[in-house]
């Protein structure tokens, strides 16, 4: 085994070990209670079935199959077998950000790592992990066809066809596509002859190539109407403002400082480099990166087509600097000796992963920390008074809710493609103590509330005689004075 060859496996097991966490968070659950509710009932989703403020009203949701893995596996390995699979796709990812990544093993290990660690933030047991995926495999596509003539194009239309059925990110292959396809056609314009001919056919092609993706979303239970979806979940002015995925990174926050690395180490490697920045290059880097300030779970986008740009002017430097780098001969003998060394090495990192793993796949290790961030002892005191009426629960928590508590329909969670504006601010009105608070409670006939105890109307309700039914760090359930 070659140095080069162990030092490109140590970053594929760096990866994965950096992956291989808890990765259940509160969205996870109402993924896993939509997977269980179509095994239950044998069929797909079609209308809310989890919550009484939108009980019955259509909810066409593209992650359907994703949603389906995900129960499947946690109902034969629990959360341990979601963050294997969890970092297992995110290995996965990055192996094609590796494969898409042109020069020294060396080089290109040490920019796919920071890449991987810039997507970290984006690590989570839900659909939207799939989508870095598929958003990696819409890269060293578009990548390979770019700048190095390969045409693999044909495969993005049945991928589009399995991304609209995973997850609603399926418009970032669009966005993907659209970006390469101005950057090679201002490439054309900017170059003469055949450079340009060969560009125009090039923009062709592209074009081409996303017209029969939007022609493959309809290959999904709801048709072309998920070619709206993308649109109509961001236009909720609610989400924009209020829920932080959605909002513009916070650059103080130290998830968010490995895009910021990302990002000025290809401004310095382009900067140094006496290499031509191709205007595709500068499109594609640029068009994402502004994504990612625009919000943070656009993030990880930079760390799929940052790493080609990065290392192609990179490597100039590296050649310019240091000719000599790997040319040296150690000779038979010496290399028969790396070679045993390398070996050594690999199972020596192969073991300190192991190590890692069996620990991450502990169930009480997950219970543990389900119970640091779900209210898991305030849904065992609701399971034992199943009769309290209708419950304002905290956001945050509606995904718990409906997997743990399914007696209590939830009137919020993070399924933000079904809950309007409209509603979000009565929610929000309601759990911040705002003049129409009690309106909200009357209006929606609640009898019992689940919040944080710092919330504004914990308050309000304690001040009105509601009385504390259960009660720890993480939350308290109120009810009403009499009750």
């Amino acid at each position: 085994m070659t140095t080069r060859r162990l030092v490109t496996l140590l970053a594929v097991l760096a990866i994965f070990a950096m992956a291989l966490r808890v990765s259940v968070d509160s969205d996870t659950w109402w993924h896993l209670g939509a997977g269980r509710w179509m095994i239950e009932h044998g069929s797909l989703l079609r209308e809310d079935p989890f919550s009484f403020t939108r009980a019955g009203s259509a909810w066409h949701y593209p992650g359907w199959l994703a949603q389906l893995l995900l129960f499947v596996v946690y109902r034969a390995a629990g959360a341990g077998g979601l963050n294997g699979l969890t970092a297992a796709v995110v290995t996965l990812a990055f192996i094609f950000v590796y494969r898409a990544t042109r020069g020294d093993a060396f080089l290109r290990s040490f920019i796919v790592l920071l890449a991987a660690t810039a997507s970290a933030v984006y690590w989570s047991a839900r659909p939207q992990i799939l989508s870095l995926l598929l958003a990696a495999v819409f890269g060293w596509v578009l990548e390979d066809y770019r700048s190095q003539g390969r045409n693999r194009l044909w495969l993005l239309p049945p991928l589009m066809a399995l991304w609209v059925n995973l997850h609603g990110g399926f418009a970032i292959g669009f966005i993907f596509i659209a970006l390469t396809m101005v950057g090679v056609g201002v490439e054309g314009v900017l170059a003469g002859g055949a450079e340009r001919r060969r560009a125009w056919r090039s923009t062709a092609m592209l074009a081409g190539v996303g017209l029969a993706c939007a022609v493959a979303v309809g290959l999904n239970p709801f048709a072309y109407e998920m070619l709206a979806y993308p649109f109509k979940t961001v236009g909720i002015g609610a989400l924009q403002a209020y829920i932080q995925e959605w909002q513009s990174p916070d650059f103080h926050t130290r998830e968010a400082q490995p895009f910021l690395w990302l990002l000025f180490l290809g401004v310095a490697a382009i900067g140094f480099s006496r290499r031509r920045l191709a205007a595709a290059d500068f499109i594609v880097f640029t068009g994402v990166a502004y994504t990612g300030f625009l919000a943070g779970r656009n993030m990880p986008l930079l760390a799929i087509v940052a790493p080609p740009v990065i290392a192609r002017h990179a490597q100039e430097i590296l050649e310019r600097l240091a000719p000599s780098w790997g040319k040296g001969d150690a000779g038979r003998a010496g290399l028969n000796r790396m070679r045993w060394l390398n070996v050594a090495v690999l199972v020596l990192a192969c073991v300190a992963v192991a190590a890692k793993t069996l620990p991450v796949l502990d169930p009480q290790l997950n219970q543990q920390q389900v119970a640091r961030t779900q209210p898991v002892e305030a849904v065992a005191y609701l399971r034992s008074h199943p009769a309290l009426g209708r419950m304002l629960n905290s956001y945050n928590w509606g995904g718990y809710l409906i997997w743990a508590l399914p007696e209590y329909p939830v009137f919020v969670d993070g399924r933000t493609d079904l809950y309007d504006d409209d509603l979000l601010t009565q929610y929000l009105a309601a759990v911040r103590g705002e003049p129409n608070w009690g309106e909200v409670l009357e209006r929606w006939h609640i009898g019992v509330v689940l919040l944080e105890p710092n919330a504004p109307l914990v308050t309000l309700l304690r001040q009105q005689g509601w009385q504390t039914a259960a009660a720890d760090e993480l939350s308290v359930v109120l009810i009403p004075p009499g009750l």
